[in-house]
């Protein structure tokens, strides 16, 4: 529930329905379902993932295009077996993605300064900026000890799900969307890869510039 109650989000996932995104790591298909009791959105659906590495919830930027119907006394609930039909298509896309982000390799390095530029962005708050580089600097699981654009989203996946998603669910989605939405730019733009890398200036000295 969210917004007080206003909001409902149902998640169904599927581990029968796997694909793989790297050798020794799948996901399956997750759908969120969203409804509103006070009209303030329509019902829909859309598609994420669940790696089942780690079984965290994640998101796909192919849910932009939700499947979604108006409130209406006419609502024909038959659009749900023509929704989970363009979600498993959807599905396929989002795995071809990630897979696309674990061949962009990084160095440990540039992780955090993506994360660093990111916060700078108000893409992350300074806080979780700092609890998704503890995870990049040791990761949890042997799948991810790869340096990539896919094991970086991976450590933010992380913390949103098991710190973030439980009291914020609205919240957590839109910081994934936001995070992959910058590192996928990332990956097919040298520029705004250059961007996300670029060394940050020292607090430090930037009080004293201010101060000057």
């Amino acid at each position: 529930m969210a917004r007080d109650g206003a909001r409902f989000y149902g998640v169904y996932d599927f581990p029968s329905v796997v694909k793989p995104i790297t050798v020794g790591d799948g996901a399956g298909m997750r759908l969120i379902l969203n409804n509103s009791f006070d009209r303030s959105c329509g019902v829909s659906f859309s598609i994420g993932l669940l790696r089942l590495v780690c079984l965290n919830g994640m998101t796909s930027l192919v849910a932009d295009t939700d499947v979604t119907k108006k409130h209406s006394h006419k609502l024909d609930l038959s659009f749900i077996k023509e929704s989970i039909g363009a979600c498993q298509l959807k599905f396929e896309e989002s795995v071809k993605d990630f897979s696309i982000l674990a061949d962009h390799r990084i160095t440990q390095e540039q992780g955090g300064l993506i994360l660093d530029n990111l916060a700078i962005k108000k893409v992350l708050a300074e806080s979780m900026k700092d609890s998704i580089q503890m995870i990049w600097d040791a990761p949890s699981f042997e799948e991810d000890k790869g340096r990539n654009l896919y094991n970086l989203y991976n450590a933010t996946t992380q913390h949103l799900t098991r710190e973030v998603e439980g009291g914020k669910f609205e919240y957590a989605r839109r910081v994934s969307q936001s995070v992959l939405k910058n590192l996928t730019k990332a990956h097919t733009k040298t520029d705004h890869f250059a961007k996300l890398t670029q060394r940050v200036p020292e607090k430090e000295k930037v009080a004293v510039e201010v101060a000057v």
